[in-house]
């Protein structure tokens, strides 16, 4: 434990020297390679996930970037990575860049800002790699146009539990049920924890509930969702059943939800108990957790590092025992300089 907590003072401190360094807006935007792959399937596969790394390790914050965009000293590769980039931070204060871009002249700032626009508020992609012509480039600023209306009075997370209470039909367009669980994976935090409660109350099918069972787990790292042993044997819909009536009977019984009140609780086997979780103290409590830890409670430890001043390698919360999250865990871990406990092998010939 206390290797850990020197680890993770180090990188914090680090971070915090780094983020005073780059206070001052950089006179250019350094854009990624990635961005020249944009569009096109390598950008969508690969191209996107590591420009979203690198924007969030490396460039200033979505103030900043709007005033650079106003400067009128972005060449198109620039405003283009901009716009690509940008959508990493998934602040809606950005939207007024994409909907201006979505009147430029040039088809391929209409591209990006169409493609980091959906981004941004982590909507299905679209696909421009046949272009954004103006008529089309019209129908997005509707879009973008009514989405912000919505977010006037809500944040994205509340955005996305509304359309989980709300009917797919044909005027959903691309904001449906399983669109909004996507969504919410990528853009829950600890802090969200209270309005994630209040969305999970307010929903009145059992199947939408249902549905949100990996999410609250996830987010109060309560196991709720027990997993047989073996070859997923007796895994069927009485496992998700326990699960929502165990989950019911806590939140009846709780009358405080915010992050510092459940994560002590529930993390208090790795130090939660004695700092406050949102805190820089709480750092090496938070690589205990993604060290030690069940899989369900990693994907919170991953979000809360990179606020240590770790990288920004986030776990799925749908899918945190995944192959794909095991191999972010892993790298995770050795970029703090830690390494996961290795698995207890069986003795050749036990039972």
């Amino acid at each position: 434990m206390q290797r850990c907590e020197q680890v993770v003072a180090a990188v914090f401190l680090a971070g915090l020297l780094t983020a005073v360094a780059s206070a001052a807006p950089p006179a250019r935007l350094p854009v990624p390679a990635a961005a020249a792959y944009f569009p096109g399937d390598f950008f969508r596969q690969e191209g996107r996930v590591n420009m979203a790394r690198f924007v969030l390790s490396r460039w200033p914050g979505p103030s900043r970037l709007i005033g650079l965009w106003r400067s009128g000293r972005l060449d198109e590769s620039e405003r283009v990575g901009l716009l690509l980039g940008g959508a990493a931070f998934h602040d809606p204060v950005l939207l007024p860049v994409y909907r201006a871009a979505l009147g430029d002249s040039d088809e391929r700032i209409r591209e990006a800002a169409a493609y980091g626009f959906r981004d941004l508020v982590a909507a299905p992609l679209p696909r421009v790699e046949r272009g954004v012509d103006r008529a089309a480039a019209m129908r997005f600023q509707w879009e973008l146009a009514a989405v912000e209306k919505q977010l006037a009075t809500r944040d994205l997370v509340g955005f996305w539990l509304d359309r989980l209470g709300q009917p797919d039909d044909a005027a959903s367009g691309v904001y449906r049920h399983a669109a909004a669980l996507r969504a919410l994976d990528a853009l829950l935090r600890p802090e969200d924890l209270p309005e994630l409660v209040r969305g999970y109350c307010r929903l009145g099918s059992r199947a939408e509930r249902l549905s949100m069972l990996p999410l609250m787990q996830a987010m109060t790292c309560r196991q709720i969702i027990l997993m047989p042993r073996g070859q997923r044997a007796g895994w069927g819909p009485s496992i998700y059943d326990f699960a929502m009536t165990s989950l019911e009977g806590w939140l009846a019984r709780r009358c405080d939800f915010s992050p510092q009140a459940v994560l002590r609780i529930n993390l208090a086997p790795y130090g939660m108990r004695r700092v406050d979780p949102m805190s820089p103290q709480a750092c090496p409590a938070w690589l205990e957790v993604l060290r030690r830890g069940p899989a369900f409670q990693w994907p919170l430890a991953s979000r809360q590092l990179y606020r240590c001043g770790g990288p920004p390698v986030f776990l799925s919360m749908l899918h945190p025992g995944s192959k794909r999250a095991r191999r972010r865990r892993s790298r995770l871990l050795k970029w703090f300089g830690v390494h996961p406990p290795r698995a207890v092998r069986r003795r050749r010939g036990a039972r």
